[in-house]
């Protein structure tokens, strides 16, 4: 429990430390500071090595800061961009910073904010998702400590106050009904029905919990969302907000999915490797024995069948 709380403390130090970094980071991108030639220069950088890419002809109307930064950067990342429909584009081109603080009084839990410029589609310009947690208790058994896990007990959200017409988590469809029997039986009548359609901003809404009567494919959906919800959350606070600049420009690298069909192969490779080096040894165990070591009782051997045109050997068994 000790080394746990350390190691939180000595998180919290670097996420203060980087804070300034971030802030800056965030003028860049929105055209509130513009870094000198000398910034632009970094250690490790080699000009000999590689051909410096000519500079952009000058605009007359050249944009202000990192247009569509953060768009790019929440695309480049492959579980997010599966996330983002065509209708979130144009609201996510309005976002200026995301940012990820953790609670001060107790590394139990942290904030996501972003920050929108004013646009057209909701009244806020900062939405931000909180997660609470708390830390598991530790394994009785130290060989079976695997790092540091939490139970996360509660979330919270702004709620989206969305411009009428605006709202891009949901459609209106329009049905006809044709009244049945009684009284004015054969009219119709026009029914509005809203129905959800998918998009990144249904993270910002909370799952309602399962009742205690719904059945097991509400729960399992539920816990599908929660699921879904912190891998994200995860995803933004742990990856994103630290490497944006990487996830801009398309730098980072991912590792490749594990194939099922790959484990097999590599399986069936590895039993060739292995019953290849059985044989072998075995091959010289029965060579030392026929120069008058121990075990040259070749009538053992009932499965050996030998070469063709070649003398009968004792074959080398799979142990």
């Amino acid at each position: 429990f000790q080394f746990e709380q350390e190691m939180q403390a000595l998180l919290q130090k670097y996420r203060l430390l980087y804070r300034p970094l971030y802030q800056q980071r965030a003028a860049i991108v929105n055209g509130e500071y513009e870094p000198t030639e000398a910034e632009t220069v970094f250690e490790g950088d080699d000009d000999d090595d590689e051909e410096q890419a000519p500079p952009p002809p000058a605009s007359a109307n050249p944009a202000k800061g990192i247009p569509g930064f953060w768009l790019t950067a929440l695309q480049n990342h492959p579980e997010i961009a599966q996330t983002i429909e065509d209708h979130d584009i144009p609201i996510l081109e309005c976002l200026t910073d995301i940012s990820v603080e953790h609670f001060k009084e107790d590394v139990d839990g942290f904030h996501i904010k972003f920050t929108f410029a004013p646009n057209d589609y909701f009244s806020q310009t900062e939405l931000v998702k909180t997660y609470r947690y708390e830390p598991r208790e530790l394994a009785d058994d130290a060989l079976e400590y695997t790092g540091p896990d939490f139970d996360y007990t509660r979330f919270e959200s702004t709620e989206i106050k969305w411009n009428e017409g605006k709202n891009v988590t949901v459609r209106l469809e329009k049905k006809k009904q044709k009244k049945k029997g009684g009284k004015g039986a054969g009219a119709t009548r026009t029914v509005t029905k809203t129905v959800k359609v998918p998009s990144f901003f249904h993270f910002f809404e909370l799952p309602d919990a399962p009742e205690e009567d719904d059945d097991g494919e509400a729960e399992a959906e539920y816990d599908g969302r929660i699921d879904e919800d912190l891998s994200i959350a995860q995803i933004i606070a742990g990856s994103l907000v630290p490497q944006a600049v990487e996830f801009f420009t398309g730098d980072v690298e991912f590792e490749e999915e594990y194939d099922e069909g790959d484990e097999e192969e590599e399986d069936e490779e590895d039993d060739d490797e292995e019953g290849g080096t059985r044989q072998v040894r075995q091959g010289l165990s029965r060579l030392q024995a026929g120069r008058g070591g121990a075990g040259d009782d070749d009538d053992d051997d009932e499965d050996y069948v030998p070469p063709k045109g070649q003398p009968a050997q004792p074959e080398c068994k799979q142990q």
